[in-house]
């Protein structure tokens, strides 16, 4: 008989899984076997409490049950269990219609947990996990075998058709770690997804520790959710589908109302947390890993982790963090991500710590805002040249606002694909590898803080062109401890009074000074944003505003502007350590010198009638 060389990439994978101890650490729920079953006709619903619907009686607090038979059970008073485990049949139906019900583990393999009204108290929650069978290999002992479609074959592979490409399978071929046959085809028994679904209608769920769902959906549409964290990774723990088309729709989290309030982490490896009403409150949100603590698994898998936010509330007390890990698997073209994102569509989203769109790797991660309200305690970050923040409507304010500025990864993009406006509270910094996307109308606002500019390369700020660049708030710190001037770092080749300067060079299509506070804004060149230019870098503004009350402090740098209203402490004809210059239109005059003219006329007029 004749072997084929296993790939050198295919080796990393299933190095991990040759180990037992790494299997039993990796399935971190297993229910014994369970010493009570449903066995009540199941075309009919029958009450939990009744003896003979049980194999081994009503089951108690140490007992482990099992509802296998496809039956319909309602629960009207208070239930208990070590364990109750839904498998077999997708038709089964656990209904607690009332009642304090607490299991140890509820684990819903095949099947739906109703919660209607009540309390259901567990310490943990298991949806969708489809553990592989164990096989037993000469001289390696029991153990999972997770299968992969490129495993040991040279030739075509074919897999069995089925529906829905998704999640772990019960499927699998077993292998001995020293001989693979030489085969050319190999068809890969995959079974077609169940149904399991823990569905909340009302009433109160609580999760001491930890609430996974690996396969179809938790969906919430009233009551309350109290859990410790959340995991939502619809490959599972061994990724058994690895390199299969991404699912057209991922599980995971569906909330349409109530109130879910997580203490600790909402994890999303792979699958979707969809919020479409009610309250949504976690210390942290991670999406992707950016711990890096799960490689082993991302390796095996392209994953989509994402969340989808139509309505309703979302409130961070920490992090919002999106990371795609760097690893690509060697001699494949294959990502272990086909990518990451948050979608804002509508609704409030609030962070108080720091929201993180970052790509180690070409994968893309982006944060997607068509509509709502999102509003960041923290520092908003887009590191990594496949990260990207798009705006095609709705509100953003953030206090930071970092650009390209990572301590890997120099590269990101913020893009305005639709008329929108952005409030940076603090300080907006764009990095040496940056890219700003802006349509015309685009606006952003700077409340008394700092406008940086690391960039050399005005072709990726051309998105400057088309901004309406806002400073209005109260004086800020700036960028020297103690300041209370805001600062604009300026970047364009002086050019003179020419028409080129307004073309890229980092112009701006609109600078104005003030609005509804008094602002002082300086002009500084702190940055070497032109290699092959020599001097002082200027700035080019198609139209300068300066509002009452407010002041512009040129700071030796000359403005170039094709039209102006000057209205504040101003500059058209007095210097303020600078100069500044009109293109093909001349500034609206100040108020003392509309004052004057009118002064003027009024006495030649008198002495004319004299």
């Amino acid at each position: 008989m004749a072997f084929h060389k296993i790939p050198c990439f295919i080796a990393l994978m299933l190095a991990p899984w040759f180990s037992l101890t790494a299997i039993e650490s990796a399935v971190a729920l297993t229910l014994v076997g369970p010493n009570t079953r449903w066995q009540a006709d199941p075309t009919l619903p029958e009450r939990w409490h009744d003896e003979d619907n049980w194999t081994n009686g009503v089951p108690g607090a140490t007992d482990n049950a099992a509802v296998d038979n496809g039956g319909i059970v309602h629960i009207l008073r208070s239930a208990q269990a070590a364990g109750l485990n839904l498998t077999g049949a997708p038709n089964a139906v656990v209904k607690q219609m009332r009642g304090r019900s607490q299991f140890g583990i509820l684990r819903i393999d095949v099947g739906t947990y109703e919660l209607n009204r009540g309390v259901l108290d567990v310490a943990f929650v298991d949806i969708g996990r489809r553990p592989l069978p164990p096989i037993t290999t000469p001289g390696i002992g029991k153990f999972v075998v997770p299968f992969f479609p490129l495993l040991a074959v040279n030739g075509p592979i074919a897999l069995n058709s089925r529906p829905h490409p998704i999640l772990p399978t019960t499927g699998a071929i077993a292998l001995s770690p020293v001989e693979i046959p030489n085969v050319e085809t190999i068809n890969i028994p995959f079974r077609i997804p169940q149904v399991s679904r823990l569905e909340q209608y009302g009433g109160v769920l609580n999760v001491e520790e930890q609430l996974s769902v690996f396969a179809e959906r938790f969906h919430i549409t009233r009551g309350r959710v109290r859990a410790n964290s959340i995991l939502i990774d619809a490959r599972g723990p061994f990724a058994p589908t690895a390199f299969l088309p991404v699912p057209e729709v991922s599980p995971g989290v569906w909330q349409e109302g109530g109130r879910v309030n997580v203490a600790g982490e909402v994890l999303i490896q792979d699958g979707t947390y969809t919020l479409e009403g009610g309250r949504f409150l976690t210390d942290r949100l991670v999406l992707g890993d950016p711990a890096m603590e799960n490689t082993l698994s991302f390796w095996a898998a392209q994953r989509s982790p994402s969340f989808i936010q139509s309505g309703g509330s979302s409130y961070i007390a920490g992090n919002l963090e999106m990371w795609m890990p760097a690893f690509n698997i060697p001699e494949s073209p294959l990502l272990p991500f086909h990518s990451v994102s948050y979608q804002l569509e509508g609704g409030r989203l609030r962070v108080d710590g720091d929201v993180i769109v970052g790509s180690m790797g070409p994968a893309p991660a982006s944060f997607l805002q068509s509509g709502g309200r999102a509003n960041f305690g923290g520092m908003l970050r887009i590191e990594g040249d496949a990260s990207r923040y798009e705006i095609s409507g709705g509100r953003l304010a953030t206090d930071i606002l970092e650009i390209g500025i990572g301590t890997f990864n120099t590269g990101g993009t913020f893009a305005f694909r639709e008329p929108a406006r952005v409030v940076v509270e603090d300080r907006i910094s764009f990095g040496a590898e940056s890219i700003l996307e802006a349509v015309p109308g685009s606006t952003l606002r700077v409340r008394g803080g700092t406008f940086e500019n690391f960039s050399q390369s005005e072709e990726n700020l051309a998105g400057l062109n088309d901004l309406r660049l806002i400073f209005d708030g109260p004086d800020g710190a700036g960028i020297f401890e103690g300041s209370l001037s805001s600062y604009l770092e300026v970047g364009g080749q002086d050019l003179g009074d020419l028409d080129e300067g307004f073309e890229g060079n980092f112009a701006l299509d609109t600078l104005r000074v003030g609005g509804r506070y008094n602002t002082t804004l300086q002009l500084v060149d702190l940055v070497d944003n032109q290699l092959d230019f020599v001097g002082v870098e200027a700035l080019y503004v198609d139209r300068l505003v300066v509002a009452p009350g407010s002041t512009l402090d040129l700071g030796g740098i000359s403005i170039y502007y094709r039209s102006a209203r000057i209205l504040g402490e101003v500059i058209n004809g007095e210097m303020l350590n600078g100069a500044i210059v009109s293109l093909n239109a001349a500034a609206v005059p100040e108020p003392t010198t509309c004052s004057l003219f009118a002064l003027g006329i009024a006495l030649c007029a008198f002495w004319q009638r004299r």
